[in-house]
């Protein structure tokens, strides 16, 4: 069986921990956002800078580790 998650709300590290104890395989599934549209970007301003976890966060970063990214 396969783990999957949510990236809003979660942090990669919390997410990573819960991973190395799961002996299936992780999934992450990113915010999809108006940025997926073009040349990647953060939206900043507004709300959003509020909402730490609205977007990609440092999921992109490589390397993933145990997390696979579901765009």
């Amino acid at each position: 069986m396969n783990l999957y998650s949510r990236s809003w709300g979660a942090s990669r590290a919390e997410l990573e921990k819960i991973a190395a104890k799961y002996s299936g395989k992780t999934y992450v599934e990113i915010k999809y956002n108006g940025e997926d549209l073009v040349l990647p970007y953060q939206v900043t301003g507004g709300w959003t800078e509020k909402m730490e976890s609205y977007s990609y966060q440092d999921f992109r970063d490589l390397p993933h580790g145990p997390l696979s990214i579901i765009w």
